[in-house]
């Protein structure tokens, strides 16, 4: 369903092929978009995601939503920042832990719930070997969620993949480091867009 919405709003938009750009959830949405409408992607950045789903995982997402069912959202807050989170991100920059705070209390507990559903499902394991289009995949080294080794998988199934690991962020590298996260993906896009 995600991936559809994804195309819908292409189609809505009359974008017949795009960059696309996700981060987490979103790269795991370009993952399907990737795979099950190749045409619609000129490239495609996938940004602290995971491709596959483990035991583990599984449970974890799937307490989670019982969690957020049972309390609310504001119950997972505390325990998602901190699992977003780099070592030490609280002191250093105050800011972007109240961002993402605010962000996950705007979830609705619905959204949030539907999601975890469909990480708990993820499987793009076995089909990433069909992606043709350049990639960039990238995460902060302190990701807990889709950890730098995973994110090197990725980058050894995809043929036409970039790797990059960014220092001192956790989940949500674009608003720990936004500075290196932004040069990376421009710099990607630009090679792209030169046929490089």
């Amino acid at each position: 369903m995600l991936v559809a919405d994804a195309v819908g709003i292409l189609d809505a938009l009359k974008i017949d092929r795009t960059h696309f750009v996700g981060l987490s959830m979103g790269g795991m949405v370009a993952q399907g978009v990737l795979l099950d409408h190749p045409e619609r992607v000129r490239s495609a950045v996938i940004a602290d995601s995971r491709h596959t789903t483990t035991v583990e995982f599984t449970k974890a997402w799937l307490a989670r939503a019982a969690t957020v069912r049972k309390e609310g959202v504001d119950a997972i807050v505390k325990s998602t920042v901190e699992r977003w989170s780099s070592s030490g991100l609280a002191e250093r920059n105050p800011a972007a832990i109240r961002r993402m705070e605010n962000m996950i209390r705007a979830t609705s507990a619905d959204g949030y719930c539907g999601c975890a559903a469909a990480l708990a499902r993820l499987n793009y394991g076995s089909r990433l070997g069909e992606i043709r289009c350049p990639v960039l995949v990238l995460c902060g080294t302190e990701d807990h969620g889709a950890p730098p080794e995973n994110t090197r998988q990725m980058h050894k199934m995809i043929s036409n993949s970039e790797f990059l690991e960014i220092p001192q962020a956790g989940h949500i590298a674009n608003i720990e480091q936004p500075a290196i996260f932004d040069r990376a993906v421009l710099s990607f896009l630009e090679k792209v867009e030169a046929g490089r």
